[in-house]
């Protein structure tokens, strides 16, 4: 007798204990057998609701450790930007060391400017696209831009959540001239964006709220990007002459791994 019918009965039983376990409502249980991506759905609804989280590594776990609110891994990548691949779930399951001894070298006041997070190198544009409503001032002008479209390689990032000291009302060459290019460097534009609405989901902090920074990137009309003033109407992408200084425009940073 073929008994994976009641193999199957048996699982979804199962299933079906652990949602009256974690309080769902009765009319989600019939439902969840017939629907393969409303039961996807709901088994991340009910892994948040038991707290079943991602067993972290022991460097993550101290990484998490010393940068506090300020680290975002797996589960925060994925709980706001979806599932990782099998590759980057693997990558990101190994912090270099090179940005871990930054860390620890680095006293907890210098330690509180940056933010350590995994980056799945996803364009601008895909970030803007899995944000809520309202993280973007309405633009549309960037979005042919090949800065926007552009995908980089997924890794670990330690990114500067502030602009770099002494950096406002001053030109391009003379902000680059701030930067200890043995040590850091300048990110792009989607680097920073995809920080903030990243930082932003996970605890409600608002990076360069009332500052605009200016990023590697520059756009079609050869003027390098900034991006800031991330208020209440969403962040801002932006471009300022090179040769112009602007008062409350200074420069990102991040460290080189």
């Amino acid at each position: 007798m073929d008994r994976y019918p009641d193999q199957m009965l048996a699982r979804q039983a199962k299933f079906v204990g652990t949602l009256r376990i974690a309080g769902m409502p009765d009319r989600f249980y019939q439902q969840s057998i017939d629907d393969v991506e409303f039961r996807e759905w709901l088994v991340e609804q009910v892994k948040e609701k038991l707290g079943l989280t991602y067993e972290e590594t022991e460097t993550q776990k101290e990484a998490r450790e010393l940068m506090g609110a300020d680290f975002h891994g797996i589960p925060e990548v994925e709980r706001f930007f979806g599932e990782m691949t099998d590759s980057q779930r693997k990558q990101a399951e190994v912090i270099p060391e090179k940005l871990m001894a930054d860390i620890r070298a680095m006293s907890p006041e210098v330690r509180s400017k940056y933010i350590l997070e995994y980056d799945t190198g996803i364009s601008l544009l895909d970030v803007r696209a899995k944000a809520r409503m309202g993280l973007f001032y309405k633009q549309d002008w960037y979005e042919g831009q090949e800065f926007a479209k552009r995908i980089e390689d997924a890794r670990w990032r330690l990114i500067r959540k502030i602009p770099v000291d002494g950096s406002f009302s001053k030109s391009w060459s003379q902000q680059e001239r701030l930067i200890d290019s043995q040590i850091d460097e300048i990110p792009s534009v989607r680097q920073v964006v995809y920080t903030m609405i990243l930082h932003f989901l996970a605890t409600g902090e608002r990076l360069f709220e009332k500052v605009y920074v200016r990023t590697s990137d520059v756009d079609s009309n050869g003027r390098h990007v900034d991006v800031g003033y991330f208020d209440g109407d969403g962040l801002g992408v932006d471009d300022w002459y090179d040769s112009g200084p602007y008062g409350p425009l200074g420069v990102a940073s991040a460290r080189k791994s």
